[in-house]
């Protein structure tokens, strides 16, 4: 189905909450980028706590790493 290499921390997130956008992203096939809705989430994204910064660990990206109670957050 799958290789390795093609799953994506997106392609997760996309796969728990609507296997539909999965197989649509899976297949690059992408909303409009134009879209009012996706301007506003694109905008959003833009706006970061102070201090964070991006990391990659494998296929996947993460914007926060922190500890609490004795275990790893990730974000």
């Amino acid at each position: 189905m799958f290789c390795k290499d093609q799953i994506t921390g997106t392609l997760v997130n996309y796969y728990i909450t609507c296997k539909r956008e999965a197989w649509l992203y899976a297949h690059n096939i992408h909303a409009n980028q134009e879209d009012e809705n996706v301007l506003m989430g694109k905008a959003l994204a833009d706006i970061k706590e102070n201090g964070l910064q991006e990391f990659a660990f494998s296929n996947l990206k993460f914007d926060k790493l922190s500890k609490q109670r004795g275990h790893y957050l990730i974000t």
